[in-house]
């Protein structure tokens, strides 16, 4: 199907150049993940500035990097994942897949961020702060977790008034006809034989016989004016797909766009937002006066990061590249190591940038970006929590023990590179 376009690379069916469309698709929204993640890491700041309580919230990580952008990646990645559980039609197209691969994976994965979190809860640790570092991870994972599942629920909010989501069921009994008919065949002669009382369950339309000692009881088959509500409401319920008809067959978002011509137009836009936002960064100073812009360094360094974790996120939904043998289907696994993996690496990357030093303005504003553009974008929250969420689903067991894994590894990494720069 030429609309799955991103289903097929996923599972390896399409070639190099496909492959660079969707990452530049995934670059395209990962710019703009990262601007409106440093935009409310701004906000948070201005809003605890001044206030009575100041420091505390500073030790509980306001201001850090990851409070607000975490919730609200969260929402909105909840918010999609359900529009397209529910409208999958709208992405059935090459705009609409790319789309939801580039919102989803670019915009929500960088806006996001698993390493700069945990960065954070380590320095606690090293700091003396123990229980305060705890109490960072654990109420951080709780407020992730229910911030996915409001996003989740926001269509269904923004529905309710027309669609109930549990319409009460008729009760077939009460307009149940008091007479019905049976054809009972004997010697050859067709007799119709009317009874009073409660009606039979019919179970079939199609005649069917079936031998009784010496007489033979074929249901009635009703002619169209004498199909009644009973039999209506007990007719085999149809399968999804089939049951929703129309629906499946509406037209997706972007339906009068081919494949080449979205290539195009996200190749066009890629390219004119990596030279925007370079040319900021190079000719730009900071608002102190230093060179090398911060912010725009940062954006900059974005789909670098989500390029590679979206690419290795492939392996999730297929077999490991030569690799044999059942355990190689990571599907299988009720893991998504692959997403762990990409927040492992952006743990690395995100513990060398804390503790590393630089020799001048500029070479430190380029490894804070690096920090904040590279490793906040190569890890991801929303994507993390998003697929606990479908774990859960399957057994509440896989869903702690990814989420749990995950957070204990990170701190195991963190603490190893932190205790390499502290000499311990």
């Amino acid at each position: 199907m030429e609309g799955d376009v991103v289903g097929m690379i996923e599972e390896n069916k399409t070639s190099a150049p496909k492959l660079l469309v969707v990452w530049m698709a995934v670059g395209s929204f990962a710019y703009f993940g990262v601007l409106l993640r440093l935009g409310l890491v701004a906000l948070e700041t201005a809003i605890i500035e001044g206030a009575a309580g100041e420091s505390s919230m500073i030790d509980l990580g306001f201001s850090a990097g990851f409070y607000l952008p975490n919730i609200f990646g969260c929402i909105f990645l909840g918010c999609l994942d359900e529009i397209h559980a529910r409208r999958t039609y709208l992405f059935n197209t090459p705009l609409g897949s790319l789309f939801k691969t580039g919102f989803g994976t670019g915009f929500c994965g960088s806006l996001t961020t698993f390493a700069t979190w945990m960065v954070f809860s380590t320095s606690h640790f090293f700091e003396g702060y123990v229980a305060l570092g705890l109490f960072n991870m654990f109420v951080g994972l709780m407020v992730w977790n229910a911030s996915y599942r409001i996003g989740f629920h926001l269509p269904h909010l923004a529905n309710f008034p027309s669609h109930h989501p549990h319409p009460p069921t008729p009760n077939p009994a009460k307009n149940e006809p008091k007479n019905y008919k049976i054809s009972k065949k004997r010697d050859g002669d067709l007799v119709e034989i009317n009874n009073e009382g409660s009606a039979p369950k019919i179970t079939k339309v199609e005649m069917v016989s079936i031998k009784k000692r010496s007489h033979e009881i074929v249901d009635h088959i009703p002619d169209e004016k004498d199909v009644t509500q009973h039999q209506i409401l007990h007719q085999p319920k149809q399968p999804k797909d089939e049951q929703r008809g129309k629906e499946t067959e509406k037209a997706g978002w972007g339906e009068g766009y081919s494949l080449e011509s979205v290539e195009r137009g996200f190749t066009g836009i890629f390219l004119a937002l990596t030279i925007i936002f370079w040319s900021l960064a190079l000719a730009l100073a900071n608002p102190d006066g230093a060179p090398c812009n911060f912010l725009f360094f940062s954006v900059s360094f974005s789909p670098l990061g989500a390029g590679l974790r979206w690419f290795i996120g492939r392996f999730n939904k297929s077999s490991t590249p030569g690799c044999h043998g059942p355990l190689c289907d990571v599907r299988t696994w009720n893991f998504p190591f692959y997403t762990f993996l990409a927040n492992m690496l952006g743990c690395l990357d995100s513990s060398i940038v804390f503790n590393a030093d630089s020799r001048g303005a500029c070479a430190d504003n380029i490894r804070l970006a690096a920090g904040s553009g590279l490793a906040g974008s190569l890890s991801t929250i929303s994507t993390f929590i998003s697929e606990s969420d479908k774990l859960a689903l399957i057994h509440p067991w896989y869903f702690y023990r990814y989420q749990l894994t995950s957070l204990a590894c990170a701190q195991a990494l963190n603490t190893v590179i932190f205790g390499i720069f502290y000499g311990v």
